[in-house]
């Protein structure tokens, strides 16, 4: 996994990077999966990621691919077996899983 700091100065304000999500992204959705009691460490070796991103030393700043936050993700919705991420009660699950 490569970590990339990102400077204010280095986009503009309008400027999208398509194919990077903010590591406090996947922060938020780790502590959603701790929220509903679930195990982060299983969580984050799951998705295939070689760091905890809730560590303290993690960079702020950093970027991920789209792919590693699409595996993470997926992985939340799968562990806590809801689409929403937990956020709206009662969404089922509707979206199946490849199997790699």
């Amino acid at each position: 996994m490569v970590l990339t700091s990102v400077s204010n100065s280095t986009l503009a304000h309008d400027q999208v990077v398509a194919d990077e999500v903010p590591l406090s992204f996947a922060k938020a959705l780790l502590v959603q999966a701790r929220a509903f009691g679930r195990d982060v460490d299983a969580v984050i070796q799951a998705a295939g990621f070689p760091i905890n991103p809730l560590a303290s030393d993690s960079v702020n700043d950093a970027v991920i691919s789209v792919e590693q936050y699409s595996r993470l993700c997926l992985e939340l919705f799968d562990v806590l077996q809801d689409e929403s991420g937990g956020i709206i009660q009662g969404v089922p699950r509707l979206l199946a899983r490849p199997e790699c």
